[in-house]
């Protein structure tokens, strides 16, 4: 049976095992040795050189047809919905227009009163139209309030219908116009223009048991015949008037 040796000291472990020196020989150049120390102590990290970027293809003329033709595209739709939006913008200011108009405002562009004397705002009448006229034409003076009648009716260049009213007061009060509706027809029943008025300004006095004149212009809206020779004319002419305290 074969002895076996235990070792339990590591010291005679230690004499046992031959010494071994790792020992790393310099070069004698003192250059070299600078390089070979540089070489074990520093480790250089390079970034890969970035690869140079590929340039775009040019695009074939189908595909240079399809764009351009998604870019009009768009461009058309833009167009589309600013035009829609500039039409909606009129639209509603047309309606605000003609609803000021039907509560019978008077602006002075167009539906300025005034007295028969004070012909310088007077509407510019249509070449090439005859109108009615009759100055002699008044109103009889009645308790009953202010009455009114048609002394003159021409078309103006804008299609409006302008008139002149003989107001007279038999009342023994001064009276001043609150409303007035006119209607205007020919020998035929026809309605020539119709409109109400319920804003003046200057406002319309008519002095208790005299006349006056005042001048209207019936907006081209409310003008339903252009073209009427008003050579014969009938009207109706509604008045609220109150009294002047």
């Amino acid at each position: 049976m074969a002895d076996h040796h235990y070792i339990d000291d590591f010291e005679e472990l230690d004499q046992q095992l031959p010494e071994q020196e790792e020992t790393v020989s310099l070069p004698d150049d003192a250059e070299e040795q600078d390089n070979l120390q540089e070489e074990m102590h520093v480790r250089t990290v390079r970034a890969p050189k970035p690869e140079p970027k590929k340039a775009a293809k040019p695009l074939s003329p189908h595909a240079a047809q399809k764009a351009a033709a998604e870019q009009r595209k768009t461009v058309r739709t833009v167009l589309i919905v600013v035009g829609s939006f500039l039409a909606l913008l009129l639209v509603l200011l047309a309606i605000g227009v003609a609803m000021s108009q039907r509560a019978g405002t008077l602006t002075p562009s167009s539906n300025t009163q005034q007295v028969e004397e004070d012909r310088s705002s007077k509407a510019v009448k249509a070449e090439g139209k005859t109108y009615f006229k009759n100055e002699g034409n008044k109103p009889e003076l009645s308790d009953e309030g202010v009455k009114a009648l048609i002394t003159e009716a021409y078309y103006t260049v804008e299609g409006d219908l302008a008139v002149t009213l003989s107001l007279s007061n038999g009342t023994e009060t001064d009276k001043t116009l609150n409303r007035l509706k006119i209607r205007v027809f020919n020998d035929k029943n026809e309605t020539i223009a119709e409109q109400g008025f319920d804003t003046f300004d200057p406002p319309v006095r008519v002095p208790a048991g005299q006349y006056t004149s005042a001048y209207f212009v019936i907006n081209a809206a409310y003008v339903a015949l252009r073209d009427d020779s008003l050579k014969s004319i009938g009207s109706t002419i509604e008045i609220e008037a109150a009294t002047i305290e």
